[in-house]
């Protein structure tokens, strides 16, 4: 079964969610503490982590939530203008090198074909972008 958009919002609504999101937001920023400029896409409900990017991005960069038509999509952030877009995971709508940093979460375990959408985040990335 897979999750839907309200019930990923839940799940991160709660404690255990609240921590999860902190966990890997901290592993992020960790391994990316420079994102300055950089076009930051979250691919399937990814918005708990990257928004922890928005600041740290600047206004060069960018911070894009995109996320897959079967799962749903919510307007985001909810006080700005709206980042995200509802994508198909095997035709992502970004240039070949468009995409510096890719955050997947909840984009690769309920995928019909998980390597098209590798592939398709690989079109995407710059020359040593990063997932």
């Amino acid at each position: 079964m897979r999750p839907d958009i309200r019930g990923l919002r839940e799940f991160y609504g709660t404690r255990l969610g609240k921590y999860v999101r902190a966990r890997i937001a901290h592993m992020a920023i960790e391994r990316w503490p420079d994102t300055k400029g950089d076009t930051m896409l979250g691919l399937g409900y990814a918005t708990p982590v990257i928004r922890f990017f928005l600041r740290r991005s600047g206004p060069e960069g960018a911070v894009i939530a995109a996320m897959p038509r079967g799962q749903g999509a919510l307007y985001w952030p909810a006080r700005a203008d709206n980042r995200t877009a509802i994508v198909h995971k095997h035709e992502l709508p970004f240039a070949p090198n468009a995409i510096h940093r890719a955050v997947l979460m909840h984009a690769l375990e309920f995928a019909v074909d998980p390597e098209a959408v590798v592939k398709e985040l690989w079109r995407v990335l710059t020359p040593g972008g990063r997932a």
